[in-house]
């Protein structure tokens, strides 16, 4: 599955549940600048990851409601916020302390407790933090992270066939993908410009910058001779395929890290052994899906259909039965995994 640019976590989660390019729906970053509001969106800062008002689009939970349907979310990136005046009928504040086991076990008690919930969302977080701190590279790290999410899957379907929920489709997706950065790898943005000239920089395997007022030339130029790996771009002029210029929340310098190297600020002293953010045609960065349910052909017609994150959310809207809103996925493909 190809991931939409920027391949970070926050805008991929929330394309998967709208089907909507991160600059239709505006979380274009995991960490972002909206110059008309002049206000900061950071993972970091809870008040503004759960307020309402920087998510664009109509995320799966908030269709499901409108159709009397109801859904449930432990965790999902926008699911805490109020959007359109809706949140999902069943969520609980992310807590990373909880573990995988007592996330599945409340979606199960939910289900128990509410067996006309139509829609469960889980989100586990430990492969991408493990990718990032070790590398993507099977290692003692990686495996362990993964056998954690394998176990939870094995127990949410065995608690499922245990509700005697036989009609259940089952998805599991990734974000995104993540490449292995070496030591050596690593750009010091603030050996190349003054810091001070600009107002709010993203930094990652993509980089953009919001300059100060008259500086925008000036860094253009500093940059673009800073280090052969990576480019310089307005945004004007970025990848067209990428649907990546549109939205005012997206920086008007972006800096794109050839793969394999990650752009940062020395002062933080952060050097991470995995990275995505990368352009998403490179194979890297591809996500995993899988699907397994009484909606799905147990043989697909081409076992190398390659989709869209777009097309989750039509596909969820489908397999739910309702309309989906205005969104920028297709079932052409994705919906070849379906029996007829």
């Amino acid at each position: 599955m190809i991931p939409s640019f920027i391949s970070n976590t926050f805008p991929n989660h929330y394309t998967l549940v709208t089907g909507l390019y991160p600059s239709v729906h505006g979380i274009v970053d995991n960490n972002m600048y909206d110059p008309e509001w002049k206000r900061i969106f950071t993972l970091n800062d809870t008040k503004e990851v759960n307020n309402g008002s920087w998510y664009g689009g109509e995320p799966i939970w908030v269709t499901s409601r409108k159709n009397n349907l109801k859904s449930a979310a432990i965790f999902w990136p926008g699911s805490e916020a109020l959007i359109e005046g809706l949140e999902p009928n069943y969520f609980v504040p992310f807590n990373s302390s909880l573990s995988y086991r007592d996330r599945v076990l409340k979606g199960i008690s939910w289900l128990k407790e509410n067996t006309d919930t139509a829609i469960i969302l889980f989100y586990f977080e430990g492969v991408d933090s493990s990718g990032h701190q070790y590398g993507p590279e099977f290692n003692v790290h990686m495996e362990e992270e993964i056998r954690k999410v394998d176990q939870a899957i094995a127990l949410l379907v065995s608690d499922i066939n245990g509700l005697n929920l036989f009609t259940t489709n089952l998805i599991i997706v990734s974000d995104h993908g993540m490449s292995q950065v070496k030591e050596d790898q690593i750009i010091s943005l603030d050996k190349c410009i003054n810091i001070s000239d600009t107002i709010f920089i993203s930094y990652g395997a993509t980089t953009g910058i919001f300059p100060q007022e008259s500086k925008e030339i000036q860094l253009m130029e500093q940059l673009s001779s800073c280090n052969t790996n990576m480019t310089v771009f307005k945004k004007e002029d970025f990848f067209p395929s990428l649907h990546y210029s549109s939205n005012r929340r997206i920086p008007p310098i972006l800096i794109l890290a050839n793969q394999g190297w990650y752009i940062t600020n020395s002062a933080f002293k952060y050097s991470p052994r995995g990275a995505h953010g990368y352009n998403t045609n490179i194979t890297d960065m591809r996500a995993f899906f899988l699907a397994h349910g009484p909606a799905f052909n147990t043989t697909p017609p081409n076992d190398q259909i390659i989709f869209h994150n777009l097309d989750v959310y039509p596909l969820l809207a489908g397999l739910l039965g309702i309309p989906p809103a205005q969104n920028n996925g297709t079932l052409e493909l994705v919906g070849q995994l379906l029996k007829k």
